[in-house]
């Protein structure tokens, strides 16, 4: 009879403890129930995703997006795929969905916990009420709710899922010696990475599991982890770890700067690179665990600059802290062994993390989301502990007040991802002088909310923080947001026709960033209103070089070249366009001019003729595409396009998307434009190909690229390739992909020197990158060679910083001062 009531106490301590998980948790997050999507990975990741959006893409494509990278989560892609076909854009399916894995996560903690804490000194009877604090505090803690209020995050609950799952499986295999569940727990473990790469850490958590049960028989550990092990090889190679030996070299191609000194402080100075990482990933552990002990001001960004900065010289202590608790752990593993384990745990989950050493990208530095799964470490030492000690009242009362502490702040939290703009409001509350947080503001008021008032307010608040830094010598990243808000509120400017403050935000941001065709054409539309012909000339000549491919850049190179009185080369430019694309009304026009004053009348009256046709009776798909790309006109073009009559339906309704796409396209919201363009290519050709459409390829091929449909994307770029083998925007993203998602250093450098003899190569860019991969190869005379070619065609931050850094390895002291002089003018 005993029996039978401990048994029915078990089962319903166990139920109790359940259904309060369940309640509390739902209760401190049941607000995210009304919260919307926000501009941030949200849009490109989730409901502007062709791969998710549209049913026409394969599922199979779920798993070819991101292959052999870090950010390869095919089963998270399934999960938005199946909620936006079944329910469309509905954010509260995919809120709800993360709120109810999470509680699912939490009561699976529950679970190990329980097993865990069987083999640790606790009373038996007091196993399921540590049990359910320590999954309390898990599942309440203000760490977890950009994992959980985020829809971006799918992949943190999802991953945190499998991976528990599994780990209960390896541990029910401990209990019960079947090997049917280290089967199963090696599926469910392929199932965790497949939803995101972190789950990898999952292998070494299970033989921290066997040295926690007390098993030493290292051999018979392998051997019964074989399927295990082969999960592991597989998913290494699915994330591309086996071809990411030069990992810390990645950002190189967007503008970071990884070898350069990191001019914090005096006390950086002089530090070699390996060394600031070293002390960076220390500082990480060591904050992220502050930020879990003391989970206050929680912000989607935190700027790792500041941070570091702030920190100064205590950084060099952080390494003695962080081996000072592991070694305390280590002398506490006879009365208190789960110190060491969830130190451990800790350690070991949060790793790939730690290899994100950049200190200024948005929300890389010290994110939230890393501690997900790595946080029950620190809650399982917390609580234990607390419970070990629980006859005392005060420690009772230390629980309560910490529990209530949390779940109030993460209430609190939860409120700020009720939208965009309170997510970007939040970041600034905490951090007034970010500059990211200002770009996303304004970026939204301008995309979303149409309203150019607040967003050039935004835009404006950030630019006076990158200039106040440049006016004390302040560092500037050259990349991200702190280059694209000078273009976000130039072209607010522009659109609204106030091009004066346009120019000068467009001639801000090609200082930093002077190999963007599309804003070099804006600012030639500028300079040619004030008849600045010979600048707007300059800047066609350069986007020429980047994009020779397009076919109005010669037009509009053709009309500066009339105004400037140069009328054979005017006649030169012209005639490309027109060979290009035989559409062109304006072109004809402007070329029926150039022959009057070469006093060719026959050849005059005839493209006069043509153009009145063109421009009066027929569609002008490249006027079509200079209003769209050029004017920002698109009405206008959508207008013109349904008003022809000599335009079938089917024609007309192709236009239209074309338009639609292209305009997505010149925003820069790469997955909306390729749903269009995607519809566009079943008549393709039949509408003129690229003869008409010249860019159309490449541009489709930039869009799967920019939605991470690598394969995709490299195919179509092989096209164009094959059958123009000088065509430099297909080569130099081949390399890109090469480089950046392939790890095939040899094949990049094969394509970007094969830029450099295209009929307009990028000099600058290509040279950088291929200095940069020589520098992967450690070939520092080809390094040092190509990034100073480089420097003929442009100027680069990073570029400057490697070859200062490259030649005082080489000891040659007139080029450090060189380089060193030229660090400074930044």
């Amino acid at each position: 009879m005993n029996y039978l009531s401990s048994y029915k106490l078990i089962k319903y301590n166990n139920l109790t403890f359940a259904l309060l998980l369940i309640f509390i948790t739902f209760g401190v997050y049941h607000q995210v129930l009304f919260h919307d999507f926000v501009y941030f990975d949200d849009d490109k990741l989730i409901f502007n995703n062709p791969t998710i959006i549209d049913t026409e893409i394969p599922l199979t494509d779920c798993f070819k997006w991101g292959f052999k990278n870090q950010y390869y989560k095919p089963f998270t892609l399934l999960s938005w795929r199946a909620e936006y076909q079944l329910f469309g854009e509905n954010p509260t399916i995919f809120h709800l969905n993360n709120l109810i894995l999470h509680i699912l996560n939490s009561l699976l903690i529950y679970l190990i916990t329980i097993n865990l804490l069987s083999k640790v000194n606790i009373p038996k009877e007091k196993i399921k009420l540590t049990a359910f604090i320590i999954s309390l505090l898990f599942a309440v803690h203000p760490l977890h709710v950009e994992s959980v209020a985020w829809a971006t995050e799918r992949k943190d609950v999802l991953f945190s899922f499998f991976f528990l799952l599994s780990w209960l499986s390896y541990i029910m295999y401990l209990e019960k010696n079947k090997y049917f569940y280290v089967l199963l727990a090696s599926v469910l473990y392929l199932f965790s990475v497949l939803s995101k790469s972190m789950g990898i850490t999952l292998v070494a958590v299970l033989f921290l599991t066997d040295l926690f049960y007390g098993k030493r028989n290292i051999l018979k550990m392998i051997l019964e982890k074989i399927p295990v092990i082969f999960v592991f090889i597989v998913s290494a190679y699915f994330v591309g770890i086996f071809s990411d030996s030069f990992e810390q070299y990645k950002n190189v191609m967007v503008g970071d700067a990884n070898l350069k000194s990191l001019n914090i402080n005096e006390d950086w100075q002089g530090r070699s690179s390996n060394s600031q990482r070293f002390l960076i990933m220390f500082a990480k552990l060591f904050l992220w665990l502050i930020h879990i002990i003391f989970p206050v001001k929680l912000s989607v960004y935190y700027n790792g600059y500041e941070t570091l900065k702030t920190a100064g010289s205590f950084i060099n202590l952080f390494p003695f802290i962080i081996i000072g608790f592991y070694i305390w752990g280590v002398f506490q593993i006879k009365k208190h062994r789960e110190i060491l384990f969830g130190l451990l745990f800790f350690l070991v989950t949060i790793s790939p993390a730690l290899l994100t050493t950049d200190y200024g990208g948005i929300s890389v530095f010290l994110s939230d989301r890393y501690t997900y799964i790595p946080l029950w470490g620190v809650c399982l030492i917390f609580g234990s502990l607390m419970v070990k000690i629980f006859r005392k009242s005060i420690v009772f009362s230390i629980l309560v007040v910490v529990l209530l502490t949390f779940s109030l702040l993460s209430f609190n939290a939860v409120k700020v991802w009720k939208n965009t703009e309170t997510l970007w409001l939040n970041v600034l509350q905490k951090s007034k002088n970010s500059v990211p947080a200002y770009n996303g503001l304004g970026f939204y008021y301008f995309t979303v909310e149409n309203n150019d008032t607040k967003a050039i307010d935004a835009l404006s608040k950030g630019i006076n923080i990158l200039k106040n830094k440049k006016l004390n010598n302040e560092p500037i990243l050259h990349s991200g947001a702190y280059v694209d808000i000078y273009k976000n509120r130039a072209l607010i400017y522009f659109q609204n026709n106030d091009f004066d403050s346009a120019l000068l935000d467009f001639n801000d941001y090609l200082n930093l960033k002077p190999n963007d065709w599309g804003i070099l054409v804006k600012r030639a539309i500028i300079q040619e209103k004030r008849n600045e012909l010979n600048l707007a000339l300059a800047d066609l000549n350069q986007a020429l070089k980047l994009n020779e491919h397009e076919a109005i850049l010669y037009m509009n190179r053709g009309v500066i070249r009339y105004k400037l009185n140069d009328y054979e080369n005017a006649l030169i430019d012209l005639s490309k366009s027109i060979e290009w694309n035989d559409t062109l009304g304006n072109a004809y026009n402007v070329r029926s001019l150039v022959y009057l004053k070469l006093n060719d009348l026959e050849l005059s009256a005839k493209d006069k003729e043509k153009s009145e046709l063109l421009l009066g009776k027929t569609t002008d798909v490249n006027q079509i595409i200079t209003m769209l790309s050029v004017d920002g006109e698109f009405e206008k073009a959508k207008e013109f396009i349904e008003q022809n009559e000599n335009i079938s339906e089917e024609e007309k309704s192709f236009l239209q998307l074309m338009t639609s796409g292209r305009a997505l396209y010149n925003k820069y919201n790469y997955s909306e434009a390729l749903h269009y363009f995607k519809q566009c290519e079943p008549n393709f050709e039949k509408y003129g190909g690229t003869a008409k459409f010249p860019d159309f390829l490449n541009s489709m091929a930039h869009c799967l690229l920019e939605t991470n449909q690598v394969p995709q994307a490299k195919l179509i770029f092989e096209r164009v390739a094959e059958e123009n083998p000088k065509n430099y925007f297909s080569l130099k993203n081949l390399g890109f992909i090469a480089f950046q998602h392939e790890k095939n250093f040899p094949k990049a450098i094969q394509y970007y020197s094969k830029s450099l003899d295209a009929d307009s190569p990028d000099l600058f860019q290509s040279y950088m990158n291929l200095g940069t991969l020589y520098l992967i190869q450690n070939d520092k005379d080809l390094a040092i060679k190509n990034y100073e070619n480089s420097l003929q065609y442009g100027t680069s931050e990073t570029v400057i910083n490697n070859l200062f850094l490259l030649w005082q390895e080489k000891g040659n002291q007139g080029k450090v001062n060189l380089y060193e002089s030229l660090m400074k003018a930044y």
